[in-house]
């Protein structure tokens, strides 16, 4: 199934998050992709989500906050491994560990759940979105938005 028409669609792997803190430990979902669609349906966009998660991910469990703002996640497949990442946080210094890596998001997958947008965020977290995906998201929204972050990352 395909999404109507929306006014922001954000691209990026879902995260893991083990996080370590001097107050104790947590784990979150996260990633660029979750909070720019999370901010973009809050301020009143029609938002949505094009993502890959692990099978150990539920989306109404790990993504609920997406739902009850209306997020789209049409886009999401729930299949394979997470991207999982452990971070220590130390008075003013965090150290970021790279555990596991998530599926890579193609060009089908962008087409099969996206019709058209007015804003594209691309927002990568470990090399998951190539450039001939990048290319296709760009073909269906009218602003292309880049997160270089996870193009970069060793």
């Amino acid at each position: 199934m395909r999404s109507s028409e929306l006014e922001f669609v954000a691209v990026g792997n879902l995260s893991r998050d083990l996080i370590h803190t001097e107050a104790g430990y947590g784990e979150k979902i996260a990633g660029s992709c979750v909070y720019g669609s999370l901010v973009a349906a809050r301020l009143g966009a029609r938002a949505g989500l094009i993502a890959k998660g692990g099978a150990n991910l539920d989306l109404r469990r790990d993504l609920g906050s997406l739902i009850e703002s209306g997020v789209d996640l049409t886009g999401v497949v729930l299949e394979g491994r997470t991207t999982s990442y452990e971070l220590f946080y130390k008075e003013e210094r965090r150290t970021l560990r790279l555990l596991e890596v998530g599926g890579e998001i193609r060009p089908r997958d962008v087409a099969n759940s996206l019709t058209r947008a007015g804003i594209g965020l691309v927002s990568p977290i470990y090399h998951e979105v190539p450039l001939c995906t990048l290319k296709e998201v760009r073909e269906r929204c009218e602003l292309l938005c880049l997160d270089p972050q996870g193009y970069i990352r060793e």
